[in-house]
């Protein structure tokens, strides 16, 4: 949503390429992270590219935004901004990098029993989705939610983030390298890494991949 440009969009429409951006909160929430390589924010520009989008004539394909949840931020000033914006479809993303030796319990400096009986991340999911299903309305999209509520009901069809049967993802980055899913980046620096490229290999080939085979099987 930074760098996008017209040639890429008409692309994207061109050849049905669905399009998600990510956009974490707030303004003052979002450039906390989401700064350039000179220390810039970017809140104003993605706005401002998105509603630029949404010119082009590419709402039909512009799935939505994702947004990395931040405990600390006040839940209702979180749903009030996703109100504001010019899409109401919103992706609600826990974080990737907890894991057994980065815990959420540790990042936030909190004893772990304590962090069982009042778990930061999921006390404030769970004021959001009340927020959210208290206002009841159908233009307000959460992807998550959604998700969770369809599976209960029994539908086998969801995002990566809810038991996965099999990951059958990769990620192409802007260098043309084939690399494994962003769920990887938790394990250690470089675990994302392989030795498949578009520009020497077919997407079919990764499927030898002893690590890829895994994920899909």
């Amino acid at each position: 949503g930074f760098l996008i440009n017209s040639d890429l969009v008409e692309l994207f429409i061109r050849y049905k390429i669905p399009l998600g951006i990510s956009i974490d909160g707030p303004k003052e929430l979002h450039d906390k992270y989401r700064i350039t390589h000179n220390n810039k924010p970017s809140y104003n520009k993605i706005i401002k590219n998105l509603y630029t989008i949404l010119e082009w004539g590419y709402p039909r394909n512009l799935i939505g935004l994702l947004s990395v949840v931040d405990p600390t931020f006040d839940v209702q000033s979180y749903f009030n901004w996703i109100k504001t914006l010019p899409i109401n479809r919103i992706n609600v993303l826990w974080p990737i990098e907890f894991n057994y030796n980065n815990t959420p319990w540790d990042h936030f400096h909190l004893e772990k029993d304590f962090y069982i009986r009042s778990p930061l991340y999921g006390k404030w999911f769970a004021d959001l989705f009340s927020i959210w299903f208290r206002e009841d309305d159908p233009d307000i999209f959460i992807k998550s939610f959604y998700e969770i509520i369809t599976l209960k009901l029994g539908s086998k069809s969801h995002s990566d983030s809810l038991v996965n049967d099999e990951l059958a993802m990769l990620v192409i980055d802007t260098n043309g390298d084939i690399e494994y899913h962003d769920y990887f980046r938790a394990f250690k620096d470089g675990s994302i890494k392989t030795s498949y490229s578009i520009f020497k290999d077919k997407i079919r080939d990764v499927e030898n991949d002893l690590i890829f085979a895994k994920c899909l099987h």
